[in-house]
């Protein structure tokens, strides 16, 4: 019998993550997932995901976790991070929005990532560079000596009488 993967021998779907020639076990392949991720962005996918099971009860099954998981498998983690912050500051898990809604957010987030940083750079500008400034140059209104930056106070250049 030939699969829909293309060979008989069976292969792992890239979609869903099917791997037809091994017995299949959800649990197991749920942590495989959140191993190949560094610990911070662990942290925060467990967080959210108990978030979410505890929260909306129709996303509570194993299969719904993991299928998450394999969705958002390819994408960095810094960006996996810090789009779950946003969805935990936003509080979407008290609106009903489960895994689908936040896979959604991953995703997108990641395929629009460079046109968001330049949206960004236009509606609030760069940071201005940095710029060495000479002993002189800068007047400061509050010293009496002419913008030095040895203090006045204690020396005796000047006297208050």
């Amino acid at each position: 019998m030939v699969s829909s993967y293309g060979s008989d021998k069976g292969m792992k779907c890239v979609a869903c993550g099917h791997d037809s020639t091994r017995k299949y076990n959800p649990t197991r392949r749920i942590i495989s997932l959140l191993e190949e991720r560094n610990q911070l962005c662990q942290r925060r996918l467990q967080r959210v995901i108990k978030l979410i099971r505890q929260n909306i009860p129709s996303e509570k099954d194993n299969q719904k976790t993991f299928y998450f998981l394999q969705a958002i498998s390819n994408i960095p983690d810094e960006t996996i991070e810090r789009i779950v912050y946003r969805y935990n500051m936003d509080e979407h898990v008290y609106q009903g929005k489960g895994f689908a809604y936040l896979q959604q957010m991953i995703v997108s987030g990641y395929e629009n990532e460079d046109k968001m940083l330049k949206n960004e750079i236009k509606k609030f500008g760069r940071t201005p560079k940095k710029v060495k400034v000479e002993r002189g140059e800068y007047k400061n209104v509050y010293s009496s000596n002419g913008g030095n930056a040895v203090s006045s106070k204690g020396g005796s250049s000047s006297s208050r009488r």
